[in-house]
C-alpha cells in the first residue's frame, strides 16, 4: 500500500495554514479513510502531529460514515484523546 501512496501531492499553503491555525485553534482530522491508509499518507508530513485528535472512517465509533456529521463531531469530541 506504501506505492499507491508515495507521491501524494502537496496542496500549496497547506503546512502554513495548518501550522498558524494550530496556534490559536485547536486541530483535528476527520478523514474517510482508513486508518492504515490515513497514516501512511501523513507518514512524511511535518504536520501529522498538529492533529489534537484523528477519526478514521472505520472508527467503530462511528454510526454514520461521511457525508454524515458522525465524523465530525466524533473528532470534536475526542481531540487530544485519540
Amino acid at each position: 500500500m506504501d506505492d499507491l501512496f508515495i507521491n501524494v501531492s502537496k496542496i500549496d499553503g497547506a503546512n502554513e495554514f495548518l501550522s498558524q491555525t494550530a496556534q490559536n485553534l485547536s486541530v483535528g482530522l476527520a478523514t474517510g479513510s482508513h486508518r492504515e491508509a490515513c497514516a501512511l499518507k501523513l507518514k512524511d508530513k511535518f504536520w501529522r502531529n498538529v492533529f489534537e485528535g484523528t477519526i478514521c472512517g472505520d472508527d467503530q465509533r462511528l454510526e454514520r460514515p461521511k457525508p454524515g456529521s458522525d465524523i465530525f463531531l466524533l473528532c470534536a469530541d475526542t481531540k487530544g484523546r485519540t
